[in-house]
């Protein structure tokens, strides 16, 4: 009886149809077709923003050349003055770095390169002369081949210096205490950096040390209790 019941509700009850749907291939590639790529106008819009990007982001780039090029350039000169310094204390013997225009000899200006080399009279040479003769050894040579600006003066009367020679201590040979500028073509402050060269022959780079304005000072202490800062200027 009761089956007999079941069977009666189950024909009276409504029978869910399902539909197919079959698309041509053709439909199909069209509606794709329809969902994907952009228009003109967003495709406009996508090479505004690219382009104010690139924009924004290009001196920011430029910018970071500058200050790697002279930071590197700020680490061989000080490289090459420390060079000169263990070298003559190593060798008990003159050394001198020079301003070199062809990575053999003494002339020209820093900003061409430079050589480090013993100053000991080998040879026919003169000794302690700050120039080198060809029976002289050199120990260092750089030749620079950017546009970039090094010069070297004398703190004690702002006069440039060509060479600068070390004893067999390590000092100065002729008591001179030196400031190293390193400048960009265009001679802007803010990328400007230097080394800073005392009587002892020790070698420091230099630092914004006043108002935090991203331009470096010199500083230099005279042993008597005055500190002289200054900023660097191309």
């Amino acid at each position: 009886m009761l089956c007999h019941t079941l069977l009666s509700l189950l024909k009276k009850s409504p029978v869910v149809k399902t539909h197919k749907v079959y698309l041509s291939a053709k439909t199909i590639t069209q509606r794709v077709s329809q969902q994907q790529g952009f228009s003109m106008i967003e495709l406009m819009i996508v090479i505004l923003i690219a382009a104010i990007l690139m924009m924004i982001a290009t001196p920011s780039y430029q910018g970071v050349i500058k200050r790697n090029n002279i930071e590197s350039l700020q680490n061989r000169i000080a490289t090459a003055v420390v060079t000169a310094r263990s070298e003559a204390a190593s060798r008990n013997s003159v050394t001198t770095v020079c301003a070199s225009a062809n990575g053999n000899s003494c002339g020209g200006n820093w900003s061409q390169g430079w050589i480090v080399f013993l100053d000991n009279g080998a040879g026919s040479a003169i000794a302690q002369n700050a120039q080198r003769e060809n029976t002289e050894e050199i120990i260092l040579s750089y030749s620079n081949i950017g546009n970039y600006l090094l010069s070297m003066i004398d703190i004690s009367d702002s006069k440039a210096i060509n060479a600068l020679s070390f004893n067999s201590q390590g000092f100065s040979l002729n008591k001179q205490r030196a400031l190293v500028t390193i400048c960009e073509p265009e001679k802007d402050l803010i990328y400007a950096r230097g080394v800073i060269i005392e009587r002892s022959g020790r070698t420091m780079i230099t630092r914004d040390l006043e108002n935090n304005d991203g331009i470096h000072e010199s500083r230099f202490d005279d042993g008597f209790g005055k500190t002289t800062v200054s900023n660097l200027s191309c």
